[in-house]
C-alpha cells in the first residue's frame, strides 16, 4: 500500500481536486529534496577572496544554491555561477559565486567594499532522483 500526501488551495476540496494547478503541494510530481544544508559566516579584509569548501557526501554533482548578505545590511542575495562580472551591477561591492564537483560544493566570497566586512552565507543542497 503507498500513500499521497495533498494539500489543496483554499477554495479546492482536496478529495475531488484533479487538476494540479489547484494544490499547494502534491505529493504524485517530484519536488526537490534537500541532501544537507547549512550557514556561516566569513569576515574578510579589504579586497580579498575567500573560498568555503563544503564536503557534500554524494557521488555526483548536486544542484545546490546559495544565499548570502552583507551583515552591515538586510539584503540577502542569491549566489552566481560568475561573480566577478556582477560586481557593481546592483549598487554592492562584494560577490559570491558557486561551484559544485562530485566531492563537494564551493563557495567563494569576494570583498571590494574598502573595509574589513563580514558576510553571512546560507547554502542547500539537493539529491538527484528518488534518494
Amino acid at each position: 500500500m503507498s500513500f499521497k500526501i495533498k494539500v489543496s488551495k483554499s477554495g479546492f476540496d482536496v478529495l475531488d481536486a484533479t487538476d494540479a494547478k489547484n494544490f499547494i503541494f502534491d505529493s504524485d510530481f517530484n519536488h526537490l529534496k534537500t541532501a544537507g544544508s547549512g550557514s556561516y559566516t566569513q569576515a574578510m579584509d579589504t579586497t580579498d577572496r575567500h573560498t568555503t569548501t563544503i564536503a557534500h557526501g554524494l557521488a555526483y554533482r548536486p544542484l545546490a544554491m546559495a544565499y548570502w548578505r552583507d551583515t552591515a545590511n538586510s539584503k540577502w542575495l542569491i549566489a552566481s555561477a560568475d561573480p566577478e562580472d556582477t560586481v557593481g551591477r546592483h549598487s554592492i561591492n562584494a560577490s559570491c559565486g558557486l561551484y559544485c564537483d562530485a566531492t563537494n560544493i564551493y563557495i567563494r566570497l569576494w570583498n571590494y567594499t574598502g573595509g574589513t566586512t563580514t558576510f553571512e552565507v546560507k547554502y542547500e543542497f539537493f539529491y538527484e532522483g528518488d534518494a
